[in-house]
């Protein structure tokens, strides 16, 4: 007699051990690639308005004034203007990521974490 495996719907059919692991690897670096995305980007943002003013992609609206105490206030910006730039930034940003790292293995991508 032999086992009909294929009587079983979806639903029921058993999971190999082999698949377990192979999904709980790629969970692992699933987890470890859109970590180190995000903190790579949280540490390169800064620079973002930094470029985008310097270059002129930004303007402000209203330049900063002095104030009574002899110090300046912060420029004013559009929001709307700054929204754009920081999300067509980050949508630049993850091409690049996931360019550079899609290929990497998990051990790769934490030995780079580490520098």
């Amino acid at each position: 007699m032999t086992i009909n495996i294929k009587a079983l719907s979806s639903s029921f059919s058993p999971v190999s051990q082999r698949d377990k692991s192979e999904k709980a690897e790629f969970r692992k670096k699933q987890a470890v690639f859109y970590t180190l995305r995000s903190l790579v980007w949280e540490q390169a943002k800064g620079n973002v308005f930094r470029d985008a003013l310097s270059d002129g992609r930004i303007v402000a609206i209203a330049p900063g004034k002095r104030l009574k105490d002899g110090s300046y206030s912060r420029a004013e910006f559009d929001p709307d203007d700054i929204k754009d730039l920081y999300s067509a930034a980050q949508a630049e940003y993850n091409i690049q990521f996931d360019q550079a790292f899609i290929h990497a293995s998990t051990d790769e991508m934490v030995a780079y974490s580490e520098k």
